[in-house]
């Protein structure tokens, strides 16, 4: 039982962390930020950050 909880608690911050990611990069990106650097702050790939912000967002 205590393995379930564990995973459930593990996933739930996984995602957490994710969602605040997301908010940071939208933060960046308002702020005049390139994908490029976006992805390098919140740890994730420029595809990914593309995603969030829309597909071909460059500047």
């Amino acid at each position: 039982m205590c393995d379930v909880l564990d995973r459930v608690e593990s996933k739930g911050r996984a995602e957490g962390e994710m969602k605040r990611a997301k908010e940071t990069a939208y933060n960046l990106y308002n702020m005049g930020m390139s994908d490029e650097f976006i992805a390098k702050a919140v740890n994730v790939s420029v595809e990914l950050v593309r995603q969030w912000l829309g597909v071909g967002m460059s500047m």
